[in-house]
């Protein structure tokens, strides 16, 4: 049966964030930088904005194309350079 505990359902914004148990990350950005990570190949072509959070983690917005971007989040995440320039 499908629920919240299955890792493969696909819920909307609105039911995963709805009761506010299930979120338990950061709630603010505290800083902002767009330092690339030292695995990057080509530092110069690194488009990407790494976001600090109050919680201590670190988020990614990477900008692929002009009109695609990734959202790159993990709470194990502490340090940029966990983040390569590759896909994960």
């Amino acid at each position: 049966m499908s629920g919240l505990s299955d890792p493969l359902n696909f819920l909307t914004a609105e039911t995963y964030f709805g009761a506010g148990a299930y979120w338990t990350g950061p709630t603010k950005i505290v800083g902002v930088n767009k330092t690339p990570p030292t695995t990057a190949e080509a530092p110069t072509h690194w488009r990407a904005v790494n976001i600090d959070f109050d919680d201590g983690t670190r988020g990614v917005v990477q900008f692929v194309r002009p009109t695609v971007f990734r959202v790159r989040y993990d709470p194990g995440v502490t340090n940029a350079n966990d983040y390569e320039d590759y896909s994960s």
